[in-house]
């Protein structure tokens, strides 16, 4: 059962782009691969690097969404018309950081670790 459960947990992380991004507002922080072509070696080599972390993903409720460039669902945050690249949405649906491939699952962590929903989310999981 555990097994089946990681897989599904595997699916919806990496395999959820078909919805609206609004669907996730504060329910789930986004993890967004943009590229003109997502089989290109950076999106590929970045998706890889950040399925090695998914259980770091899965805690802090980041999901892995792929976007191709022409999607409208980009429009709302402005980016130059050639970016491919990673990006950060918050819960609340705003841009927390923007990066061109390859960034380190880490940076990621660190910058949702240090987020004032997520220090709360820390402190409520420690209290129980």
């Amino acid at each position: 059962m555990k097994l089946f459960f990681l897989g599904l947990v595997v699916i919806v992380s990496f395999g959820a782009s078909a919805q609206e991004l609004d669907d996730y507002i504060w329910k789930n922080r986004l993890v967004l691969i943009v590229s003109s072509d997502l089989n290109k070696d950076n999106p590929k080599k970045q998706m890889d690097l950040l399925r090695k972390e998914r259980k770091a993903l899965e805690e802090r409720d980041m999901l892995v969404l792929p976007l191709t460039t022409d999607t409208h669902q980009l429009n709302r945050y402005q980016l130059p018309k050639d970016f491919e690249g990673i990006l950060l949405i918050g819960k609340d649906g705003g841009l927390k950081f923007q990066d061109n491939f390859i960034t380190k699952p880490s940076i990621l962590f660190t910058l949702v670790d240090g987020m004032p929903m997520r220090k709360a989310e820390i402190r409520r999981k420690k209290g129980r």
